[in-house]
C-alpha cells in the first residue's frame, strides 16, 4: 500500500506552484510597467517633437503668417525649446536646435551670472533625470528671443 505524505505529496508541489506563479506574476507586472513607461515616453517625444517642428515653420517666411504671428510662433518655439527640449531631449537634438538658432531670426542675451546659474541648474536637472551630460556644449542655457529687426527685413509688407 502506498502511504500518502501530506507534506511531500501535497504541500511541496502546491507551494512550488504558488511561489513560481508569484514570481512570474511579479516579473510580468514589472515588464508591463516598464513597457508602458517606454510607450508614454515615446508618445511624449513624438508629440513634443511634432509640435516643436510645427512651430519651426515660423522661421521659414511663410506668406500665410503675419509678422505678429511669426513673432508669437517663434516665442512659442523658444518656449518649447526651454520647457521640453533642453530638459528632456538628447544632446544631439539640443545641438541641432542650437545650430538652427544660428541660422534664423533669433538673438540671444549675453552670458552673465544669471544665465550661468540657470545653465548649472539645467545640467543638474538633466543629471537627475538620468540623461546624457552636455559638457561639450559651451553653455546649455542661453536666453533667446525673436529678432524683430531681422523679421522686419525678411517680411517688409505685413498684411495683418
Amino acid at each position: 500500500m502506498v502511504e500518502f505524505n501530506f507534506y511531500k505529496d501535497l504541500l511541496v508541489p502546491l507551494g512550488s506552484a504558488v511561489v513560481g506563479g508569484g514570481i512570474v506574476a511579479v516579473i510580468n507586472y514589472y515588464l508591463g510597467i516598464k513597457k508602458r513607461r517606454e510607450e508614454l515616453k515615446e508618445e511624449f517625444k513624438r508629440k513634443a517633437y511634432g509640435d516643436f517642428f510645427d512651430k519651426a515653420r515660423s522661421f521659414l517666411n511663410d506668406p500665410n503668417l503675419s509678422k505678429k504671428e511669426i513673432i508669437d510662433r517663434q516665442k512659442e518655439f523658444i518656449g518649447k525649446y526651454y520647457n521640453e527640449i533642453m530638459v528632456s531631449a538628447p544632446k544631439e537634438i539640443i545641438r541641432a536646435t542650437e545650430d538652427f538658432f544660428n541660422t534664423v531670426s533669433i538673438i540671444r542675451a549675453d552670458k552673465d551670472e544669471k544665465t550661468e546659474a540657470l545653465d548649472k541648474l539645467l545640467k543638474s536637472i538633466r543629471k537627475d533625470l538620468g540623461l546624457d551630460d552636455v559638457p561639450d556644449l559651451e553653455r546649455l542655457f542661453m536666453c533667446y528671443t525673436p529678432n524683430v529687426d531681422q523679421i522686419n527685413k525678411e517680411k517688409p509688407d505685413d498684411e495683418e
